[in-house]
């Protein structure tokens, strides 16, 4: 008589380990990535061949050639930007960031430069395109 073995192995892969080191993957490409924080706002900003790559953080303010100022990606007007930046509790530490489109006015630039002044801003940076030599 003859028997038959059933030599068959049901063997599934442990996919614990292969989860764990793509989530690790995953968690070390986010961490070493670079966001760019940029609003939908479009600004032709003059340009500068020694301009300065740097981190866009805190309060940034727009001004358009047409008079139109934006705080963050909202509309505002003067006045209003005057009572936003008196209601900031500690101005020295909060930075500020003024992008200004290259048609609009010197005094507007001073007007603002001056108001941040006059609130206890000290930490204000003119933003400019990168300009190729």
């Amino acid at each position: 008589m003859k028997f038959s073995r059933r030599l068959t192995t049901t063997s599934t892969p442990d996919l614990i380990p292969m989860i764990d080191i793509v989530f690790q993957l995953v968690v070390f490409f986010l961490m070493s990535s670079t966001f760019v924080v940029s609003p939908g706002i479009s600004l032709d900003l003059p340009g500068s061949s020694t301009t300065e790559n740097v981190v866009v953080e805190g309060i940034m303010i727009y001004a358009y050639q047409d008079g139109r100022l934006y705080l963050g990606d909202e509309t505002t007007t003067f006045n209003d930007l005057r009572v936003y930046l008196g209601s900031q509790s500690s101005p020295t530490s909060i930075p500020v960031t003024l992008f200004a489109e290259g048609g609009v006015a010197y005094q507007r630039i001073i007007d603002i430069l001056d108001l941040l002044r006059q609130e206890g801003f000290s930490r204000v940076a003119l933003r400019a395109e990168v300009q190729e030599e």
